[in-house]
């Protein structure tokens, strides 16, 4: 089976059998048809996932550890 991408619609032009796509649309393909429709398609990269990033909990007095030895 082929690899697949995005391609965007280039402005200007129509893409599909009954013209279907309209500039800007992205749409997903074969890699292997860039070759016959570079004059109407553009290759799209992929957006990087987003990164979920947790905050750093506070440090308070209350959550701070003792650092002396001997406890009574």
């Amino acid at each position: 089976m082929s690899e697949v991408a995005l391609f965007r619609v280039r402005p200007g032009m129509r893409y599909g059998a009954e013209n279907q796509y309209a500039e800007g649309d992205v749409i997903e393909l074969p890699v292997d048809v860039l070759p016959a429709f570079a004059d109407k398609l553009e290759m799209v990269e992929p957006e990087p996932e987003p990164v979920q990033v947790e905050p750093e909990p506070e440090v308070t007095k209350s959550t701070r550890t003792r650092k002396t030895g001997a406890q009574k």
